[in-house]
């Protein structure tokens, strides 16, 4: 008898201790799913500021290297390129809120809805050399940005996902995982948001946020109810998409002088302070593509811009010289002083480039009589630019 009981005390247990287990399993898979729907700590997306001031480089300044999706919000307008949404006065030509890459860093397309800016996030793409040797991804994100006060409200999908050992880490096909929601394009119509990807179309009711597959890869339903709302993949319109604002190419920013940076654009010259958006000093057209250095005088007055300038046709070089800009602080002017000094055989090579840019990039200059000077590691002069006759000068 007493054994008998000792089972069932055993067998008590036992079940007891199962059912706590899957307490356990299911308590922990609903804290993750919750957690992986939240939006990050720090959520404000979109701010009214340039951010790491202190460490500023070009990443951190509204450059949009493509066009993907122009809105109307609240006589502004929201444009959205590749990782990169501004909001943007037309009418003033001014910016007003743009994202923060430490908060808002990886955008690859978008769809509105209300007030509401949905942003998918790809992590990888298939081109990239490597993946974790963890053998896993990370599948796209969407992020639910409310535009009246820039914060991240949500945050769906992105997650963990396993690659088959059978599959190569760096092919394209570790994306083409039934459920990745890898690459996601979106569109919307009324509350409902479209996610089209390489495994087909899914569509959600962002009332409901109920999900349901609308179509599987290279098939559409009868209707074509995607008709007008830009899903495709990819959007050839990307690049050569017009939108109604042209906003600046941010090419090279000076050291940080009396508290300002100074950015040469394609439009101009802008300063910028702590806490704002770059102003516009100068107005003036700049078609130099590589400018990589920059310098004051050592009175404060006048900033040189400079890098390569290097004409090429199908690999061969055709022309090298100097792109440089002398810009006078005390009067907001600009001169371009930018020559074209040498014509070259076609037989000359891409080495050639990468000389001039390398000897241009590891510089350093010097000032002797306001006159600087670009040296090289061996000291000796590359250009001098004379500052008081706005010469630019390059040595042989």
């Amino acid at each position: 008898m007493a054994k008998k009981s000792k089972k069932l005390v055993q067998k008590t247990l036992y079940f007891v201790g199962v059912i706590i287990c899957i307490v356990i399993i299911v308590f922990i898979f609903l804290l993750l799913k919750y957690n992986s729907s939240q939006p990050p700590i720090n959520n404000q997306a979109l701010v009214e500021y340039i951010p790491n001031f202190e460490t500023l480089t070009l990443v951190d300044l509204p450059n949009f290297t493509d066009f993907r999706d122009v809105y109307d919000y609240n006589e502004h307008i929201i444009v959205v390129g590749f990782n990169r949404v501004v909001e943007y006065d037309n009418k003033n030509n001014k910016f007003i809120r743009a994202n923060n890459p430490e908060v808002l860093g990886c955008v690859y397309d978008s769809a509105k809805i209300d007030n509401f800016l949905f942003v998918s996030c790809n992590s990888h793409f298939p081109d990239e050399k490597f993946l974790p040797e963890t053998k896993t991804i990370i599948a796209s994100k969407i992020y639910k940005i409310d535009l009246n006060t820039g914060k991240i409200v949500k945050q769906y999908f992105g997650n963990e996902l396993l690659i088959a050992p059978s599959i190569d880490r760096h092919s394209a096909s570790v994306f083409k995982t039934k459920g990745a929601r890898s690459n996601l394009i979106l569109g919307s119509r009324g509350n409902i948001l479209y996610m089209g990807s390489w495994d087909g179309v899914e569509k959600m009711d962002i009332v409901s946020e109920k999900i349901t597959l609308y179509s599987h890869p290279n098939e559409l339903k009868p209707g074509n109810e995607l008709s007008g709302i830009g899903l495709g993949s990819p959007r050839p319109d990307w690049f050569a998409m017009n939108p109604p604002i042209k906003p600046p190419v941010f090419k090279s920013i000076s050291p940080l002088h009396h508290g300002k940076y100074y950015i040469l654009a394609t439009d101009g010259v802008y300063n910028l302070s702590e806490g704002q958006f770059p102003q516009k000093i100068i107005d003036s057209k700049i078609e130099a593509a590589d400018i990589n250095k920059s310098t004051f005088s050592q009175n404060g007055q006048y900033l040189v811009f400079l890098g390569p300038a290097i004409e090429q046709n199908q690999g061969q070089i055709l022309s090298y010289g100097v792109d440089a800009y002398l810009i006078d602080i005390n009067k907001q002017d600009l001169i371009d002083l930018s020559r074209e000094i040498k014509r070259v055989s076609n037989a000359k090579t891409q080495s050639l480039s990468d000389q001039i840019s390398d000897k241009i990039k590891d510089g350093y200059f010097e000032e002797a009589d306001g006159v600087i000077y670009l040296k090289d590691s061996d000291n000796n002069i590359l250009l001098s630019i004379d500052l008081a006759n706005s010469r630019l000068d390059i040595s042989e």
